[in-house]
């Protein structure tokens, strides 16, 4: 994976107007990261239980109420972490692009437009019980698709795979597992998960 230096005052001058509001957000520092995953994946798996739990036929309106309130307050702390982790985007894709002429930018702005998507989709997957950070987790990520848009340096078969292993293990652990885990990291970390508590991310 690419090694990224990350600096709080990422220059974004070189970047089309519309487009460097987005990578002029701070940086969320590691403690306060590992803390919105903690809980967004708890948010995540009382959603899945309330769910479950709903009559076929005649949901009450308050348990569909209450699915709705969780499902917002998820979205704020995902569209957090996204934010906080754009200048990754920018950083991963200008290492990738050295050395590799741009005149027009449109190469930068393509790159930059799928590592977005890229983002929003490690968030979703990242599986903060592992023991990997975020950055370095999302860093392998862009490093593999900003070398898909490379002809030259497609990923081989092994590397697809190796992808496919290091998604989010979430959605395969089930019940008391995951929710041992959560709650013990929310812990360690002073996260509050009590959900008729704090609606703060």
């Amino acid at each position: 994976p690419v090694d990224v230096m990350l600096e709080s005052g990422e220059i974004v001058d070189d970047l089309p107007p519309e487009l460097r509001p987005l990578y002029q957000k701070p940086m969320l520092d590691e403690t306060r990261q590992l803390a919105m995953f903690v809980r967004l994946n708890y948010l995540k798996y009382r959603i899945d239980q309330l769910r479950n739990a709903l009559d076929d036929y005649e949901p009450r309106a308050r348990d569909l109420d209450r699915i709705d309130d969780l499902i917002r307050r998820a979205k704020r702390v995902r569209d957090r972490l996204v934010e906080g982790n754009l200048p990754t985007v920018l950083s991963v894709a200008r290492q990738q692009s050295v050395g590799v002429p741009d005149p027009s930018g449109s190469r930068m702005t393509a790159m930059l437009e799928a590592g977005n998507r890229e983002m929003i989709q490690a968030v979703d997957r990242f599986n903060p019980f592992q023991g990997q950070t975020f950055l370095r987790y999302v860093v392998w990520i862009l490093s593999r698709r900003f070398a898909q848009m490379m002809p030259d340096d497609a990923p081989t078969e092994s590397e697809h795979k190796r992808a496919k292993r290091r998604t989010s293990a979430t959605r395969r652990e089930t019940g008391s597992i995951l929710l041992r885990r959560i709650r013990r990291s929310a812990e360690e970390l002073g996260v509050e998960l009590e959900d008729d508590k704090s609606t703060s991310d």
